[in-house]
């Protein structure tokens, strides 16, 4: 009875100091995966943030509520968000918010740190201008997440090293239970966690009660095991998708973010700095190529007496319809049509000689002449244009400014000839 009593005690002491060593890598795992979850968090709410803020701040300055408020949703769709405030200039606040779970460590963790983003726009009084303040509150999932990750793998290291402890006390304390175990761990052994549900049969040896009970708990770990698994696979499918979405979302956002950025508002045209861009592009290509490249410069003729006598509401509409003009009548959808300035257009022709951008100025003139848009002040009594013509050629010190200085002279010339004509640049007039 002493020996039995001293080997209890034994064993009692080894499972107490198992328990409490786990407990103390369970806290110390949950600290590690609580900083790595907040960082993780705070990284993809500023990631968040800068992605959407720049489409907001200019939506504020657009006043596009319905654009705000598809935002805002998007961004409360994000799973680590729990609220979404929206803070304008001028006192207005929207706030949208994730219903929270409710659960022992939603309760007993603290509340991430709110991030909050300055929303910026250009206007014409100031260069950088704050139109409001977007704030994210992140939610507490990711960090519930990181802590229940390192709380089960702490609670499957405590399960199994105590399963190992009993069996080690049963085989010391009755030699009886030593077959029957190993008969337990080879089933163990041969089982795969990855596709069994339960351990292979043991039928044809008696089972003392305590070894039945372990593997019926094996047995309901396994099952527990895949149905967690099956949970975790359609979890990462769903997160999958949505990243997938986000994704999409992200590039659409930016294709549209680059459109406003190079496109005129008032013609719909791409603007001087999209011009400059894709004249160099052109170029490049056509010295690579051999091919040709012509550039038209374009301008209204007398638009400035159409300004004073019309009004600047019917020059925009007259720069409005110019524009349209001249980009149906391009033939090719690699040719570019720009608003340079003003009533100033240019239109760069890749893989196009002078014969055939001639023609191409010569239609657009035509059918700008069909819109017989009042001009009284003009000597055909409508709205008329202007054309200058150059082609790049093949001298080594030439370059894409050569090219619009020539188009320059030429459109020059075609003013200086009585307007409502279209004019080429000699070869010699490029340098």
């Amino acid at each position: 009875m002493k020996d039995n009593s001293l080997v209890k005690n034994i064993v009692w002491t080894i499972c107490r100091c198992y328990i409490a060593t786990i407990a103390i890598v369970a806290v110390t795992v949950s600290t590690i995966n609580y900083k790595e979850a907040v960082d993780e968090s705070t990284g993809i709410i500023s990631r968040l943030g800068s992605s959407f803020a720049p489409q907001i701040a200019l939506d504020i300055q657009n006043s596009n509520e319905r654009s705000i408020e598809s935002s805002l949703e998007n961004i409360k769709l994000n799973q680590i968000v729990e609220s979404v405030e929206l803070v304008k200039v001028k006192g207005e606040s929207t706030v949208l918010k994730n219903k929270s779970q409710v659960n022992f460590l939603n309760n007993v963790l603290p509340d991430p740190e709110k991030q909050s983003f300055d929303l910026r726009v250009t206007t014409a009084e100031s260069n950088n201008a704050s139109v409001g303040t977007l704030i994210i509150q992140p939610g507490k999932g990711l960090l519930i997440q990181k802590i229940s990750s390192g709380l089960y793998t702490s609670f499957l290291n405590l399960f199994f090293g105590l399963l190992a402890i009993i069996a080690a006390t049963a085989f010391i304390c009755r030699r009886i239970l030593t077959k029957p175990l190993r008969r337990l761990t080879s089933s163990i052994e041969n089982t795969d966690p990855a596709s069994d549900l339960t351990l292979p049969d043991m039928s044809g040896i008696k089972l003392p009660d305590e070894i039945k009970t372990v593997r019926d708990k094996i047995n309901a770990l396994l099952q527990k095991t895949h149905q967690m698994q099956a949970t975790e696979k359609q979890v990462r499918h769903s997160l999958e998708q949505m990243v997938r979405t986000r994704t999409a979302a992200q590039e659409l956002a930016s294709a549209k973010l680059d459109r406003i950025i190079h496109t005129d508002a008032l013609s719909g045209l791409s603007n001087r700095q999209a011009f400059d861009s894709q004249l160099q592009q052109d170029w490049t290509s056509s010295q690579r190529s051999g091919t040709p490249l012509a550039l038209l410069m374009i301008d209204i003729d007398n638009f400035n007496k159409y300004n004073e006598n019309y009004g600047y509401q019917a020059g925009d509409e007259c720069i409005s319809t110019t524009a349209g003009v001249i980009e149906s009548s391009l033939p090719n959808s690699s040719h570019t049509a720009v608003r340079y300035s003003g009533d100033k257009f240019a239109v760069i022709l890749p893989r196009t000689d002078l014969l055939s951008s001639r023609d191409i100025a010569t239609m657009i003139s035509a059918k700008l002449a069909e819109q017989r848009i009042a001009h009284y002040c003009s000597e055909t009594g409508h709205v008329t244009i202007s054309i200058g013509i150059s082609e790049k050629n093949t001298h080594e010190h030439e370059s894409p400014q050569h090219l619009v200085a020539a188009a320059d002279k030429a459109l020059h010339r075609s003013k200086e000839e009585g307007r409502n004509s279209i004019s080429i640049a000699a070869p010699e007039k490029y340098n």
